[in-house]
């Protein structure tokens, strides 16, 4: 881990002041949900859940009190998960995690994996909690219908069985999104190794770019240094030759490069959990086409432009205050030269522990946020896909670039 415990510690206090200062009360419980497995991927944490535990073992319910003392409750294996799986935390250890206690969620499990339909038995010593608290509690409940899914639905699996909880629970989604937008420095160590294991990602991919190679051998040659340098992908990479990189989310990756075609990288390392995210866009011939070319200059003009004008006040994307929405005036300034109709995305978007991470991009941008700029073209009559892709720390009068490559 990159960071010490007192750290998440003090994340932990800090958000119940907050609490505390919002809803007008002194005692109460956060509860938050670590994230469950799937055999057929990497265990990834949920977030937030990560950052205030640095804990990275599925399955397990945090219990924190308004002044900080933390309880985790971890699923009871009954020892079996031990011989399966490394990192499995010690009953009778909490100071190793950094919790003040560590108590088992209920009855034994019959497996090694929790699972999110878990029955009275194996949450029945958190349900005695929480019964025997009498307190009001917090947790992740957002409007948004794709976040914390996994988060709402544990939830709501618990107020299954205990009906009054669903009367006290209350939401504080936004709090813990106006924590995790301002990045730390030590989240900023993370962000910034995860970048240049990027760079390295990048550099490796340009020399295997040739006409009649693959997208599938760009990818690789990706991931090989995101794994050899302990990271992995942060999502799906994207290598899209041809018309391919009109699809923006393209992830087949197995076309063969062709002479003439551009190809579109949009790949990102995740190091200790944090994520970079960086579009680029080759020739695969030795050279670019004069259309080719005039089109990769716009975007790059764009992009340059929207740089200067990223700072506290600004918005990636509002509709309400399009003079101020840093999406809005990127179509502006593809309109200039008749393409605004090939901008087909925003502009950008929060970067951290998710490579979406949290944050509106309604809200006014402020200092410390991380953020993508990405203009891009894709004009799929023409066979061409253009994005450039950089992330940027917004400071008290502009941003600076973090992953400033050389863009040609």
């Amino acid at each position: 881990m990159i960071y010490e415990q007192p750290d998440y510690i003090n994340r932990r206090k800090k958000l119940g002041s907050l609490i505390q200062e919002k809803y007008q009360v002194k005692n109460g419980n956060i509860i938050l949900f670590a994230n469950l497995e799937n055999e057929r991927t990497l265990f990834s944490q949920e977030s937030s859940f990560f950052y205030y535990t640095g804990i990275n073992e599925p399955g397990a319910v945090l219990i924190v009190d308004l002044n900080g003392y933390t309880t985790l409750f971890i699923p009871n294996f009954d020892g079996k998960r031990e011989a399966w799986m490394s990192g499995c935390i010690d009953l009778k250890s909490p100071q190793k995690v950094g919790v003040d206690e560590i108590k088992l969620l209920g009855d034994s499990y019959k497996g090694i994996v929790a699972h999110p339909f878990f029955t009275v038995d194996e949450y029945n010593h958190l349900i005695e909690f929480i019964k025997n608290s009498g307190l009001p509690f917090f947790s992740l409940l957002p409007d948004l219908a794709s976040s914390n899914f996994v988060q709402k639905f544990l939830l709501n699996r618990l107020i299954s069985f205990l009906s009054e909880l669903g009367e006290k629970v209350r939401d504080i989604s936004s709090l813990i999104y106006s924590m995790r937008r301002k990045k730390d420095a030590t989240e900023m160590v993370a962000i910034i190794k995860a970048i240049e294991i990027t760079h390295m990602g990048f550099d490796a991919a340009k020399e295997v770019i040739r006409p009649g190679g693959l997208e599938s051998e760009v990818k690789a040659a990706m991931e090989y240094i995101f794994t050899s340098f302990g990271a992995q992908s942060a999502f799906p990479t994207i290598a899209a030759s041809g018309k391919n990189a009109t699809i923006l989310h393209y992830t087949k990756n197995l076309d063969e490069l062709s002479s003439g075609d551009l190809l579109l990288i949009d790949a990102g390392a995740e190091f200790n959990h944090y994520c970079a995210d960086i579009s680029r866009t080759f020739a695969i011939s030795e050279k670019m086409t004069p259309r080719q070319k005039e089109l990769f200059n716009v975007v790059q003009d764009t992009k340059e432009y929207i740089e200067s004008l990223a700072k506290p006040g600004m918005y990636l994307n509002n509709n309400l205050f399009p003079e101020n929405s840093l999406s809005h005036l990127a179509m502006q300034f593809f309109a200039k030269y008749g393409l605004e109709k090939y901008f087909t995305h925003g502009i950008g978007h929060y970067l951290g522990l998710d490579v979406h991470d949290v944050g509106s991009s309604h809200e006014a941008l402020s200092e410390g946020d991380v953020i993508t700029i990405e203009p891009g073209l894709y004009i799929k009559e023409e066979s061409i896909g253009i994005r450039l892709e950089d992330d940027y720390q917004i400071t008290k009068n502009g941003c600076v670039c973090l992953s400033d490559l050389d863009k040609s």
